[in-house]
């Protein structure tokens, strides 16, 4: 019952996935399962049930990527919407988006892939250097995702690259990039976080953090906000990138940030390994609260 992906929160119930190849729907108000079995019970082998990516939801159909395979099936009774799942050749460990009747999402083994939501059939791949296990960003049109090739890529809903060239970085891109006024921030595991012109692909600016970045950054108050694997929080000006805190959220920097990070009503809510949830004033970095889970 490990759970590795985000739960996708619908107007009155919240699916939550977890490693064991279930789906459970919950109810948003009170947390209480809605039915007496998952929606996507573990039927089927053992390869294909590992669920690591959150699923999406088009209309009535939710969309669920297992180990190799991406599955449609409808939302209430579980049933499949495609006569077969669509197969990629390795892992998808990056969620799926949805952009109108295209399902688009990235695989291990190197691909970007949009399928037809309504037939599951592909409607055309886009070829990186390396597994992809980002979490596409689809902002003005164009798909922003990283590769483990060291690159940010930027291609349009026809699959075409938008820019001369993807942006290098030198090692692996996993997080989920985020746009906001026509620039992209991203972080990469050489410890660089990173503000790219969403346009032409060009570095705006960037801030050498010295520690590997995974989780995805939060834009909130005016501050963009940027964890590490160590536990370290950085606080920077948009714009130009200027430190404006710094936070370790243990002394020891034992602390390991598991998800991404999320801004809301002028704080930043984070997640780490050792089951603590921490909730940060967005315009001084300043503990607001911890939670944690084990008690």
């Amino acid at each position: 019952g490990i759970i590795y992906a985000q739960p996708l929160p619908t107007t009155d119930s919240v699916f939550v996935a977890s490693f064991d190849g279930k789906v459970r729907v919950l109810s948003r108000s009170s947390g209480a399962p809605q039915g007496d079995a998952p929606i996507f019970p573990p039927e089927q082998k053992p390869k294909n049930r590992s669920l690591v990516a959150a699923p999406a939801l088009s209309g009535d159909t939710l969309l669920i990527a297992a180990a190799n395979q991406l599955h449609a099936i409808d939302r209430s009774t579980g049933q499949p919407r495609w006569p077969q799942p669509f197969e990629a050749e390795d892992r998808i460990w990056a969620s799926p988006v949805v952009v109108d009747d295209l399902v688009i999402f990235g695989s291990l083994d190197r691909r970007l892939y949009a399928v037809k939501v309504s037939t599951g059939v592909e409607a055309w791949r886009f070829e990186a250097g390396g597994g992809i296990a980002s979490t596409p960003l689809v902002a003005e049109g164009v798909i922003y995702f990283g590769s483990f090739d060291g690159n940010l890529y930027a291609v349009g809903k026809d699959g075409r690259p938008r820019w001369p060239a993807p942006f290098p970085v030198g090692k692996w891109v996993w997080s989920h990039p985020l746009y906001n006024a026509g620039t992209v921030y991203f972080g990469a595991l050489n410890g660089v976080f990173y503000a790219v012109d969403a346009a032409t692909g060009r570095e705006r600016w960037h801030q050498d953090i010295g520690k590997a970045i995974r989780a995805a950054p939060a834009l909130e108050a005016g501050v963009m906000a940027v964890a590490t694997t160590a536990g370290g929080v950085y606080g920077m000006d948009p714009a130009y990138g200027t430190p404006l805190w710094e936070r370790a959220l243990s002394e020891d920097q034992s602390i390991t940030t598991s998800g991404d990070l999320v801004g809301y009503g002028g704080e930043i809510y984070i997640a780490s390994d050792q089951g603590t949830v921490y909730a940060l004033e967005a315009k001084t970095g300043k503990l607001a609260w911890s939670f944690p889970l084990k008690r």
